[in-house]
């Protein structure tokens, strides 16, 4: 996140997965005993790399150092803040009052993270993965990160699902997606 090269980038998820996703994937192979709860440890068993989330709350005056769906995200002394939709307009204010970056990028809203590292080329960015594709084969998942490579090639920015794998989402379709997220993170800052 700091625009240094690196031999690789990280391969995780940062909002994990749907309880709904998490009991489907129960029923295709994945050990009952990992609950919903577990994302860290399902995240190992799926060999996702390992990392530890802060998440703060703007209406408690606490921080736990849990995996969940809350207004903001403190990692690696970075703040990045989960910001719904499409971020453009909201960056420099959100720059203004010391936040360093923003996830979760969505595809859906318009988010062009492209456009956004052009207009502003230090902003730390996680997200952008369309998870609209994961269900659609091996084909539209390597488009997905075809279209992505431009943006993972210019630094600061980690591709990761724009919000959490849907339900609809397999397990076998899941690892698939990681295996193919594996060599892209590799090879897209080697090139």
């Amino acid at each position: 996140m700091n625009f240094q090269p690196v031999d690789r980038l990280p391969v995780w998820e940062w909002a994990m997965w749907w309880e709904k996703t998490v009991i489907c994937w129960h029923g295709e192979g994945l050990p009952r005993e990992l609950k919903h709860s577990q994302v860290f440890e399902i995240a190992q068993y799926l060999g996702l790399d390992p990392y530890q989330q802060f998440s703060f709350s703007t209406t408690q005056a606490t921080i736990e150092a849990t995996q969940h769906h809350t207004e903001g995200m403190v990692s690696n002394l970075l703040t990045i803040v989960d910001t719904d939709g499409d971020v453009t307009m909201l960056v420099p204010w959100l720059q203004a009052v010391g936040v360093d970056g923003v996830l979760p990028l969505e595809r859906q809203a318009g988010e062009d993270g492209v456009r956004l590292r052009e207009l502003y080329p230090e902003l730390p960015m996680i997200g952008h993965y369309n998870k609209l594709v994961m269900h659609k084969g091996e084909a539209a998942i390597r488009a997905e990160f075809e279209r992505l490579v431009p943006l993972m090639k210019t630094g600061g920015c980690i591709p990761s699902v724009d919000h959490q794998t849907p339900p609809g989402v397999s397990l076998e379709e899941y690892r698939m997606s990681i295996c193919i997220l594996k060599e892209y993170m590799t090879g897209a800052v080697q090139e």
